[in-house]
């Protein structure tokens, strides 16, 4: 359930050099609430080990 100041973190296994238009286009889709992205590729192994553990995957091809 999406509440009054919800804040949304991403993190994103991408490889391309346009990562501004990931962000952009990101941006576009959630409108008004806030958000950080991570990029997989950039990750220190204490992140990566917590996404492991909690995060969710909400889309994979």
């Amino acid at each position: 359930m999406v509440r009054y100041n919800s804040h949304i973190d991403l993190c994103i296994d991408y490889t391309g050099k346009q990562k501004w238009k990931v962000i952009d286009a990101i941006d576009e889709i959630i409108g008004i609430y806030s958000f950080d992205v991570l990029f997989a590729g950039s990750l220190n192994k204490e992140i990566a080990q917590q996404i492991a553990r909690d995060g969710v995957i909400i889309y994979e091809k």
